[in-house]
């Protein structure tokens, strides 16, 4: 995959991105929202700014699962089932993480 033509990034590493989502849980403007995030996710992991030939290093591909066909812990989860997991793996690191609102000192009155 070194072997470029033209505007190609010799002696630079390639990347692919594989992300499996539920069957039509994206329209397309979402899917091409989340291949550039992903692109540029990688990019700023490898250090490199955004421009058309470093992203040219990032592939993504999108895998759409049919509903019934994912399965976790012996049973077959549906899309809702699915979005219930994510939100409660997911709800934790996001509450752990939020920062305190700044809240201002009363002022004294003179």
């Amino acid at each position: 995959m070194h072997a470029l033509v033209g505007d190609g990034v010799p002696n630079k590493p390639y990347y692919r991105v594989s992300v499996t989502l539920p069957a039509g849980s994206m329209d397309e403007h979402h899917r091409a929202g989340l291949i550039y995030e992903m692109t540029r996710a990688v990019l700023t992991a490898d250090g490199a700014h955004f421009t058309d030939t470093e992203a040219m290093r990032v592939w993504v591909t999108l895998s759409e699962i049919d509903e019934g066909a994912w399965g976790m812990g012996g049973r077959v989860l549906g899309f809702k089932d699915i979005m219930r997991y994510a939100v409660k793996a997911t709800l934790p690191v996001l509450v752990d993480n939020l920062e305190p609102v700044p809240r201002k000192k009363p002022e004294k009155a003179a």
